[in-house]
């Protein structure tokens, strides 16, 4: 029973139907090629309405002046046709078809309707027309290197080399297509493939390959069916049957391909299912009725093939090749006044070329002569500041020698006041004292490595904060944790800041990171201390956190009496940063830094 689908399909139709003078006035590009595409899903149900839309898609698509839906038009009633047995017809309009396309050098429309004129020819027994063309549709598959419709090719071949009875050579481009479809797990390929492999084998007289084959084809049937496989595999078995004189068992098959040609109106098809009725017949010695089914197929077949008709298809070929030719010629013509225009275009382009250069190397010497005195004055000047330049130079290049010179002193001497204090340390006994010189240490080495970096740099505008951060990180951890008991992330943006905003930026890292160490791990066991560093649209992110015991909730690092947090509250104002402490799961301070100057780095 059709489902809801089906229905609102039909309802689709009807409202299309009812409507189509409307829709022949207003319909767009896109709406053409909704209904070839609604002729063609319908052909196989209702080949009578199908043609009906694409007659209104061809008109449509006329006075729109739209070749691709009226190229499509064209193939849709070529296939109708070809399912009505009026092969004459057919052909035309898939000539039609290909005249439109070859205009438009459409390769792969090109491609389906040398498909579509080689199973007309197959089907009126002409096998040299049809395998032409199906070799032109292999070769418009190769050069496009597509393995779909190579599969597709090689198969509508291998049906050309059965029918000349090329058994073995059909069976091995069979197999070939077998491999394609099952590695783009094309399941209509795969069951075509494997019928025709069994017919081939029913040729063959191996009836238990050939039944192998079409159980699996039967397997599959019932969620991958369509007509036309239906079709082939009712009239493949019926001959399976047939062959092996089992006629009571063809016959069911023989009657439903009857039943499927005659539903679907397909008179080529339904003339070989007359034929394989009346075979069965015969050999299950029912002469009436034998006789009965033979008359309808010479009946049917001389309709199909029929003089005029014979006639006519002899002549399409010659007319298209004779259409083509004129095409190619006028194509030809006016390819030739094309180049002849653009010839006399260059030549006059040349020539204006020429004028051009005379024009202005006239204009050229006479301003040259005009300004050789000048010429002469601003060379006196020109050398006479260039040799201001070279001076202006030199003096530059000594201040940076000066500068680069005052900041590694200033770092010796910070490393030489870190010395100081660490001898100092080793004669105090008072635990407290001996952690403020620690302190007063690490606060002078961070300043003394940022002096190092701009030393280093040759770069004295600024530094780069992420790889200085990541080395005072480093330094701090390796003082306050010996044993490496605590984990250390950073993530810090690369960032070029000057030197005011580095030197409070890495006080605030040492002094946070220090309590941390300090504070938040009493028992010296394992924990993980964060040091984020990101940049938003007018404001620096600076996040210590980590998950010790936490901070007391009733701190205020405004009113703190712990110097290193007077100190880290000091170096926030000097940024213009609002400082928040939360306590919970550990200790996370987060300062939103307003003031801060990005440098332009001359070194990338």
């Amino acid at each position: 029973m059709p489902n809801f689908f089906y229905y609102l399909f039909f309802y689709f139709v009807y409202l299309l139907s009812n409507n189509s003078q409307i829709h022949a006035q207003i319909l767009s590009n896109h709406e053409v090629d909704s209904i070839n595409d609604l002729a063609w899903a319908i052909s196989e149900q209702d080949v009578t309405l199908a043609k009906t839309y694409s007659l209104q898609a061809l008109k449509a698509a006329k006075n729109l002046d739209y070749w691709y839906g009226e190229a499509n038009a064209y193939s849709q009633l070529g296939l109708i046709y070809d399912m009505l047995g009026q092969a004459d017809q057919a052909l035309e309009y898939h000539f039609k078809a290909l005249s439109i396309e070859e205009t438009h050098k459409d390769s792969i429309m090109m491609a389906y309707s040398h498909c579509n004129i080689g199973a007309v020819y197959y089907l009126q027994n002409d096998l040299e027309n049809a395998l032409k063309y199906y070799n032109s549709y292999l070769d418009i598959a190769l050069h496009k290197r597509d393995t779909l419709e190579l599969a597709n090719a090689y198969l509508n071949i291998a049906v050309v080399y059965k029918a000349q009875d090329s058994i073995e050579q059909a069976l091995s481009l069979y197999q070939k297509t077998l491999s394609y479809y099952k590695a783009l797990n094309h399941i209509p390929g795969v069951l075509s493939s494997t019928a025709n492999i069994a017919n081939i084998y029913t040729e063959q007289k191996k009836y238990d390959l050939a039944s192998e084959y079409y159980n699996l084809v039967l397997d599959s049937l019932e969620n991958h069916s369509s007509i036309q496989l239906e079709l082939n595999l009712s009239n493949a078995l019926a001959n399976f049957y047939l062959s092996q004189n089992k006629a009571e068992q063809a016959l069911p098959y023989a009657l439903k391909n009857i039943k499927l040609a005659q539903e679907s109106n397909q008179l080529e098809r339904l003339q070989f299912a007359y034929s394989t009725v009346a075979e069965t017949y015969e050999q299950l010695n029912k002469k009436n009725l034998a006789l009965s089914y033979y008359k309808k197929y010479n009946n049917l077949r001389d309709t199909i093939l029929n003089k005029e008709r014979q006639e006519k298809i002899s002549n399409l070929e010659t007319v298209y090749q004779i259409e083509k030719k004129d095409r190619q010629l006028a194509e030809a013509a006016l390819q030739k006044k094309q180049a002849e225009l653009n010839y006399q275009y260059q030549r006059s382009l040349f020539l204006g070329i020429i004028l051009s250069i005379l024009v202005l190397a006239s204009f050229i010497l006479y301003r040259n002569i005009n300004n050789r005195q000048i010429n002469k004055i601003l060379r006196a000047k020109n050398i006479t500041i260039e040799e201001n330049l070279v001076e202006k130079d030199g003096l530059l290049k000594e201040k940076e020698v000066l500068l680069g010179e005052i900041h590694h002193r200033v770092k010796n001497n910070l490393e030489l006041i870190s010395s100081i204090l660490e001898l100092q340390g080793y004669h105090l006994k008072d635990e407290q004292a001996i952690n403020a010189i620690k302190d007063s240490q690490k606060r002078v080495e961070a300043v003394a490595l940022l002096h190092q970096r701009l030393y280093q740099r040759d770069d004295f505008k600024g530094i780069q904060i992420q790889e200085y951060l990541e080395e005072l990180v480093e330094d701090i951890s390796d003082l306050y944790d010996e044993d490496q008991s605590i984990t250390i992330n950073t993530t810090i943006d690369k960032l070029f800041l000057d030197i005011d905003s580095s030197i409070p930026l890495g006080l605030l890292v040492t002094e946070l990171l220090t309590n941390a160490f300090k504070y938040a791990f009493p028992n010296k066991t394992s924990g993980e201390i964060n040091v984020i560093l990101t940049q938003h649209k007018d404001h620096l992110n600076l996040i210590i956190q980590d998950n010790g015991i936490g901070i007391q909730k009733t701190a205020n690092h405004k009113n703190a009496t712990n110097f290193g947090m007077q100190l880290a509250t000091a170096l926030a104002q000097q940024l213009k940063a609002d400082m928040t402490i939360n306590s919970e799961n550990g200790t996370s301070i987060t300062l939103k830094i307003k003031r801060f100057t990005l440098a332009q780095d001359s070194n990338r």
